[in-house]
């Protein structure tokens, strides 16, 4: 994941409401973005926040400057999967949009090589659960075709198997064993409830923001 999220999913500040001064009401954006579980919500605006403010407003400088060679494509993947188009914002934070982006980290099964790689920042074990190679000598995450593939078969089946889009992006960052925990520990399937428990961490937040700044533009 890019920096941005790290941090964020780290904890993140800690920021008073109201915490977006200089935006724009983003009212209508929130009840568009509604039945994705969007809402008015103190974790939504510490991650819009976030996102468009000093280093975050950096960043997504510059994932919107790649968007414009993305966005067709992953508009079309995501409708002809039927899914909410809306989902394009995973791309905005796990990529910034950069098909070729990847991240290296000791514990990788690939010894030196990525953990996270591709529009869509598959994992290794996911990317071979969803019939992408992984190898040395090749990986199809980097393939933008391939991994948007599988990505939208992922996305499809996380929201089949939760019945709701902010459990399923939940699960799309930690795994659905982690989200079915922290919903037995805490006694809720309300996504933001769980972030705000400590239960889950706060992707979910981050990819509402990136929505509502997307719904915007």
């Amino acid at each position: 994941l890019p920096w941005l999220v790290a941090s964020l999913l780290l904890g993140g500040v800690a920021l008073a409401r109201p915490s977006l001064p200089v935006e724009a009401d983003l009212t209508e954006a929130i009840t568009a973005l509604a039945p994705l579980g969007v809402r008015d919500h103190r974790l939504v605006d510490e991650a819009h926040h976030q996102l468009t403010r000093g280093r975050g407003r950096t960043f997504l400088k510059g994932a919107l400057a790649n968007r414009p060679t993305q966005q067709a494509f992953i508009e079309d993947a995501l409708q002809d999967a039927g899914l909410p188009l809306a989902l394009e914002a995973v791309a905005l934070i796990e990529s910034g949009y950069d098909p070729a982006l990847t991240t290296s980290t000791p514990e990788s099964d690939l010894p030196g090589g990525p953990i996270g790689a591709g529009l869509w920042m598959f994992i290794p074990q996911t990317a071979r659960e969803y019939g992408l190679v992984v190898t040395p000598e090749r990986d199809e995450r980097l393939d933008r075709e391939r991994e948007t593939e599988a990505a939208m078969a992922l996305l499809s089946d996380l929201y089949a198997e939760h019945g709701d889009w902010g459990l399923a992006l939940a699960a799309y960052n930690q795994g659905s064993k982690k989200v079915n925990a922290a919903i037995e520990e805490v006694g809720t399937r309300d996504v933001l409830t769980l972030v705000e428990k400590g239960a889950l961490n706060r992707y979910v937040p981050m990819v509402y923001a990136a929505m509502l700044v997307l719904e915007e533009r």
